[in-house]
């Protein structure tokens, strides 16, 4: 239970403060240097672990987000978003100096572009105070280059994984890194269940497909679900393994459909579903993210997704 008295079931961990998206979709072409284009249409929101905590959230899951957002506008501005949501806010920090993050995102031929800046990574000497207080069933830390580098959380991750009460959910993000960095595989090995898109599997394992990364991911999680944009999904574990193909929807903007996925996936564990309807709550949850302008304009609830599952 947080500060606020809310209970939490799924607790997001923000290791770069909460990012504010803007969102540009419509575009003709990319710009050249010294032109202007004009977009079809624009928003403004919070991204990155918002997204993730808002399609939790939508989905009735009682949901904590702990990070980081400025002490000025923008920081009023995410934190009116994250009540709006319904998001738990009783964990963000104000910052006076830090907890900027923005995101310039455009979209063109379905693929994504980023302009971005970010304070460094704040310290999370409390994060296992923090599970402790709120005793979530799922923990979700979609930071995944700075886990590494990062002693307390290391540390934190580790009591909460031996603990086993709460399962431990990382996003690989977008990253340069290897496997062949030991700091890189140990925060790989703290994940009950490990996300990467296909790029970032072939990045982090070095393998010619992503098969064969899975595999190598194998060697360190027990779970591993790869995003196959337009493709679907896969799932692989010790004992199982299942592809789901993505429903045809009209795309218009894909930024956030990947935290809208994972926020499926979870979703789907919390309720008791199988691995496959795990998968496939996570296929249609991300499909519907991308069919407005910003992560989580087009989610659906609960009864939208469950239905769409056939339940």
């Amino acid at each position: 239970m947080s500060d606020s008295g809310n209970k939490i079931d799924a607790l997001i961990v923000g290791l770069d403060p909460v990012y504010l998206d803007l969102v540009f979709s419509g575009l003709p072409e990319v710009p050249k240097p010294g032109q202007e284009i004009f977009a079809e249409d624009f928003a403004i929101l919070p991204g990155g672990v918002f997204n993730v905590a808002a399609t939790l959230a939508r989905l009735g899951v009682g949901v904590g987000l702990a990070a980081d957002i400025d002490a000025g506008l923008v920081g009023d501005f995410v934190m009116s978003k994250v009540r709006d949501a319904g998001i738990d806010a009783s964990l963000l920090r104000r910052q006076e100096h830090g907890g900027r993050a923005i995101t310039v995102s455009y979209s063109l031929g379905g693929e994504r572009s980023f302009l971005s800046f970010k304070d460094p990574y704040a310290e999370w000497p409390e994060l296992y105070e923090l599970y402790e207080r709120t005793r979530p069933k799922a923990l979700l830390c979609p930071g995944f280059p700075g886990i590494g580098d990062r002693e307390e959380v290391v540390e934190a991750l580790s009591r909460i994984g031996r603990d086993g009460r709460c399962s431990i959910f990382i996003d690989a993000s977008h990253n340069r890194v290897t496997l062949d960095e030991e700091k890189v595989a140990r925060a790989v090995s703290l994940a009950d269940v490990f996300f990467c898109n296909e790029a970032e599997c072939l990045q982090l394992t070095g393998a010619e497909s992503w098969q064969e990364g899975a595999d190598r991911l194998l060697a360190f999680t027990g779970q591993v679900v790869v995003k196959l944009g337009a493709e679907g999904a896969a799932y692989m574990s010790h004992e199982e393994s299942c592809i789901e193909p993505a429903p045809d929807v009209d795309v218009v903007d894909t930024t956030g459909a990947g935290d809208c996925f994972v926020a499926g996936f979870v979703f789907g564990m919390l309720r008791g579903m199988s691995s496959r309807d795990c998968l496939r709550a996570a296929v249609f949850q991300g499909s519907s993210s991308v069919r407005a302008a910003g992560g989580t304009t087009s989610i659906m609830d609960a009864e939208q997704l469950l239905r769409a599952l056939g339940e």
